[in-house]
């Protein structure tokens, strides 16, 4: 977020494993930290689709 901020992006795009369930639980989740410290849109896509 520092980068995107200091580069004045317009999105933050990131790939996510898409973990549900006890794994999310018990890593927690990139993506839901990302978007609620974001200041700006955050484009989430899972890692198979890149």
């Amino acid at each position: 977020l520092d980068v995107a901020e200091r580069e004045n992006a317009d999105l933050v795009a990131m790939a996510s494993h898409g973990r549900t369930g006890l794994a999310r639980v018990f890593y927690g989740s990139v993506a839901a930290g990302l978007l609620h410290a974001a200041d700006r849109p955050l484009l989430v896509v899972r890692a198979a689709e890149i």
